[in-house]
């Protein structure tokens, strides 16, 4: 049998039935056995694309699980959304907690997401001196270029 491309494979079944056993009867209608197999592909194409998204979104909740994270706010005001189970942890270790919510650190694991990112553009929105040192903003005085002082 040929392939073709975009086609199931039920409805090359289908269609080599139809060729087999023809469309229409003896008075030129469309035959009762040609509807009935018109009727069974669509339902059994259904019925394999349910399955199919039940068994991708089975899949899917399996391989990547469902969220369970939480939302928490640090003590600088950075939201940051942590695992359950650390947040099961932190409600029993409260010196660990406080440790958290000032710093946006676990000790050997590293710094939530969030409180990375808000350092990078702190970072970023610093301005350097032209000898290196770290530039006042508000201080009329100084300038990036390190070309000279202000009034």
């Amino acid at each position: 049998m040929p392939n073709h491309p975009g086609k199931s494979f039920l409805a090359m079944k289908a269609d080599q039935m139809k060729s087999i056993n023809g469309t229409t009867d003896n008075m030129g209608q469309r035959s009762q056995g040609d509807q009935e197999l018109d009727q069974r592909t669509l339902v059994n194409t259904e019925t394999g694309n349910q399955q199919k998204v039940a068994f991708l979104k089975n899949f899917a909740g399996r391989i990547l699980g469902e969220d369970t994270s939480v939302e928490m706010e640090l003590n600088d005001g950075t939201k940051v959304r942590i695992n359950k189970d650390l947040n099961d942890r932190l409600n029993n270790d409260l010196q660990l907690r406080d440790y958290f919510l000032n710093t946006g650190e676990i000790p050997g694991v590293g710094k939530a997401k969030e409180v990375q990112e808000k350092e990078k553009k702190e970072e970023e929105e610093k301005s350097y001196n032209i000898d290196g040192s770290l530039r006042d903003k508000n201080d009329p005085r100084t300038y990036p270029s390190g070309l000279g002082t202000g009034p």
